[in-house]
């Protein structure tokens, strides 16, 4: 009986690896095929191969990206653009950041950079190789520790204590949220012409200001056809229908 058992998990197992083997195989060969059309220049079918393609990596969502900029669709562009950083490493974070300009440039776009933008430019080549979930559990141990330390030592030593540790807390909080920003976690493109704001998710509350198209928005929440986004100093509600989702 436990041999059966053995035979048909070993069968189920080669079985497995054998149509994983075949899809991995079918999906490389789609996408070097896609890359090749593309080099020659036929765009149009490269982009369509690349869609079809039904793994996610940096490889095929910058060729992706780079197709459909040579297309003239530039809001989808960049919204794949900043979908790749998730799966960029090193020198590659620079070549996304170098196309997001790009593509903006040649669009028109007001591509808003701030000091923070420019830190998380810096930062993308050598915080790429290191996961979130590293920076997530040393900022738990971090604060950990400072409660013991609170809880154990007294005096000068613990007032000390406290001032490194909180100054190691505040720079693993900034390295967390470059990371984060990295991911481009809840992320989206306006893909309209001056699109309007709102205090709320009706256009009868007072408008807050308009977005160019092609500006990068955080996305808060959803309700029904609104999305609540956050923009520079701005905090507001605009119509889904007018947003590509990174």
């Amino acid at each position: 009986m436990d041999r059966a058992l053995r035979r048909v998990a070993v069968y189920m197992i080669a079985m497995f690896a054998m149509i994983g083997s075949t899809l991995l195989a079918h999906e490389l060969e789609q996408f070097l095929h896609a890359t090749a059309m593309a080099q020659s220049g036929e765009y149009a079918q490269a982009l369509s191969l690349y869609e079809a393609c039904q793994v996610e990596g940096y490889g095929i969502l910058f060729n992706k990206a780079c197709c459909l900029y040579k297309t003239g669709q530039f809001v989808p562009s960049l919204a794949t653009l900043y979908k790749s950083l998730r799966y960029a490493r090193g020198d590659q974070c620079t070549a996304v950041y170098n196309l997001i300009d790009r593509v903006c440039m040649d669009a028109g776009y007001m591509h808003y950079k701030t000091v923070y933008d420019t830190l998380v430019r810096v930062a993308a080549p050598y915080f790429s190789y290191v996961p979130l979930l590293f920076f997530q559990l040393f900022w738990v141990i971090l604060f950990c520790f400072l409660c013991y330390v609170v809880c154990m030592y007294r005096g000068y030593v613990r007032i000390l204590l406290l001032l490194m540790l909180m100054m190691v807390i505040l720079c693993v909080t900034g390295m967390l949220m470059v990371k984060r920003t990295m991911l481009m976690m809840n992320r989206a493109v306006i893909k309209k012409h001056n699109v309007p704001m709102y205090t709320g998710p009706n256009v009868r509350y007072a408008m807050l200001s308009s977005l160019p198209e092609g500006v990068d928005v955080t996305q808060l929440c959803m309700k029904q056809d609104w999305m609540k986004i956050a923009y520079k100093q701005h905090v507001g509600w605009v119509s889904s229908s007018a947003v590509c989702l990174v």
